[in-house]
């Protein structure tokens, strides 16, 4: 075990109390030396003693480019564990969070979502509704397989969202309200063009 020199604590108290500038730039000098002496001594230094404490499931993000971190964060992490109330919602939870800022300013009284998938958003904006105290949230999507919600605040449209049929009966369900469009459905140029030419001639979208 190493001894305390007690003489040398002493030397660099005064010395910081003296002249605080050059004791953060000799302490910074020596800090440096430190690394290089250690590179020197093994190319491997970090990896192996400072690096490697990390936790073994946390090391393999840290060796992806930007892009494949992107698509693991997108697909593992939003894709697979973002739930509302145990169901898979396939959005960011910031996402979520600037939602309700959205719902609590504008309080729809019909909130129509574009893309459901398998209803965690959906019961989401019910819920946010129920705290606000009014509207409904219309669903959309053209395949019910994996949707499974049920709320006394939700519709449920099933069909291609800019089809005239569905556009017709979103717009009855509309007239003279309030209305909030969110589009998470088909992200395809085309076809967010297409809802966007729709949807955005009546309501904020």
């Amino acid at each position: 075990m190493r001894t305390i020199n007690k003489e040398l604590i002493l030397n660099a108290i005064r010395g910081f109390f003296k002249d605080p500038v050059r004791f953060f730039r000799l302490a910074f000098r020596e800090l440096l030396w430190w690394v290089v002496r250690h590179i020197a001594k093994d190319p491997h230094f970090f990896s192996t003693r400072v690096r490697m404490p990390i936790k073994k499931e946390y090391r393999d993000p840290f060796k992806m480019t930007l892009g494949q971190w992107l698509l693991y964060h997108q697909i593992d992490i939003i894709g697979l564990k973002c739930t509302w109330m145990g169901v898979c919602t396939l959005k960011n939870p910031c996402d979520a969070w600037i939602y309700q800022e959205i719902i609590y300013e504008v309080k729809p009284d019909v909130l129509v979502e574009i893309g459901s998938f398998e209803g965690g958003g959906t019961l989401y904006f019910a819920n946010l509704l129920d705290l606000v105290g009014k509207g409904v949230v219309i669903s959309i999507d053209n395949n019910r397989t994996v949707y499974n919600v049920k709320h006394e605040r939700i519709i449920e449209l099933t069909g291609d969202s800019s089809s005239p049929e569905i556009v017709n009966k979103v717009e009855d369900l509309c007239k003279g309200k309030t209305v909030l469009v969110i589009h998470d459905g088909d992200h395809s140029r085309r076809q967010v063009l297409k809802d966007m030419d729709a949807y955005s001639k009546h309501w904020l979208l």
